[in-house]
């Protein structure tokens, strides 16, 4: 069932590739703006703050052109999945109190995947993948009385979690990555990942299956990983979709949950970093992720600093407000055509969890894929269950 989906979305994948790979703030010219010039002059007719608007807004409506509407359509079609129901009232008393540290979204996720893992069968031992201090797991152990596994890389986490105590919580510090993880997972067991990063969440599929336990996961990032995307399916690799970090990153670039000031912050890095490559003389020059701190002083101490960093020349006189109006302009150029990208987002990320799912069912094995959040708690809610 899940292999069938998946060849299909990956027929559409490719089918689209044109649309979705290109990145305009990377690539220029896009090649696709020739052949659809009615969508390319849309998107260039918006302003900032419309394209800021569009970028989680519905594209099947009202004023968008009718190919990107098609488009949309059909990616929504293609990329929509059931809301696995939970049980949120046997779970509440366990987590009616915030642990020390857990921010409020965050707690809410715990809640919302928590009440899922509870409808599969009771088992004998939670264990808890890339667990940090286990507060998913004590949660569930508290709802049931079963004893928890943390297995979490971090020796200091690890220390941490010991530290708050708890009945039969047992933490242990180890690379999920390592092929003898699955060792650590009880008989009867049932593994439960919240937001493990791309190869983590593959080696919980991989140890599940090796050790007949049942399995509850919901994968993050799948660009986080060593080298490119390679298909744990036969029917994901027979798609031939070539998936590198890059193409990936689309699949998590939505900002929904950002509010008005982390918006305004994220355009402020887009022109900051678009007018540094412009007066390296470079069309795009990445740079990597800057602290708080790095953002002080104004642009122009931002771009000294990093001339300095990168080893790289700046002009000797240099109108720093014609250089950020346009670099402005460049990125609300790019980050319209961009639009053009948004409907395959969901597409792609639920590419690599169907991959999963048509893995373990070419193990034999039953899983389901759904959604266990609304996507205002977390753009991160899909989930791939399977009981052994």
């Amino acid at each position: 069932m899940h292999a069938d989906r998946l060849r299909a979305l990956g027929a559409f994948l490719t089918e689209t590739e044109h649309l979705w790979r290109p990145r305009p703030f990377a690539a220029e010219p896009l090649t696709w703006t020739a052949a659809h010039p009615t969508v390319a002059a849309w998107a260039e007719s918006l302003d900032i703050e419309a394209v800021e608007a569009l970028q989680e807004a519905d594209l099947d409506a009202d004023g968008v052109p009718v190919e990107l509407r098609g488009w949309a359509r059909e990616a929504a079609a293609l990329a929509d999945v059931p809301t696995l129901v939970g049980s949120p009232g046997r779970l509440t008393p366990a987590v009616d109190r915030p642990a020390r540290g857990v921010r409020g979204r965050k707690w809410l996720q715990v809640h919302a995947f928590g009440a899922v893992a509870l409808e599969l069968p009771r088992p004998s031992r939670w264990v808890e993948w890339c667990s940090g201090k286990a507060h998913l797991g004590r949660a569930l152990g508290r709802a049931t009385g079963v004893g928890l596994t943390a297995l979490e890389r971090d020796p200091a986490l690890c220390d941490a979690g010991r530290a708050a105590g708890g009945d039969d919580v047992l933490f242990q510090a180890v690379d999920v990555r390592d092929p003898e993880v699955a060792d650590h997972v009880p008989d009867g067991a049932t593994i439960v990942g919240l937001h493990a990063c791309g190869e983590l969440s593959d080696a919980l599929v991989r140890a599940a299956e090796a050790r007949g336990a049942s399995l509850l996961a919901a994968p993050c990032c799948p660009q986080k990983r060593r080298g490119a995307y390679v298909p744990m399916s036969r029917a994901g690799r027979a798609v031939g979709l070539e998936l590198d970090r890059p193409r990936l990153l689309l699949a998590v670039s939505g900002e929904h949950v950002g509010g008005g000031r982390i918006r305004r912050l994220r355009r402020r890095s887009l022109v900051w970093r678009a007018a540094f490559s412009a007066l390296i003389g470079e069309a795009y020059h990445p740079l990597p992720s800057i602290p708080d701190s790095g953002w002080r002083g104004g642009f122009r101490a931002f771009a000294e600093r990093w001339a300095a960093h990168e080893e790289r020349p700046l002009p000797a006189e240099w109108d720093e407000d014609r250089v950020l109006t346009e670099a402005a302009e460049r990125v609300r150029r790019s980050r319209a055509l961009g639009l053009v990208r948004a409907p395959f987002r969901a597409c792609l990320e639920l590419f690599t969890v169907l991959d999963r799912a048509a893995w373990l069912e070419e193990a034999g094995r039953s899983c389901d894929v759904g959604r266990f959040c609304p996507r205002d708690v977390t753009p991160r809610n899909l989930v791939l269950r399977s009981v052994a």
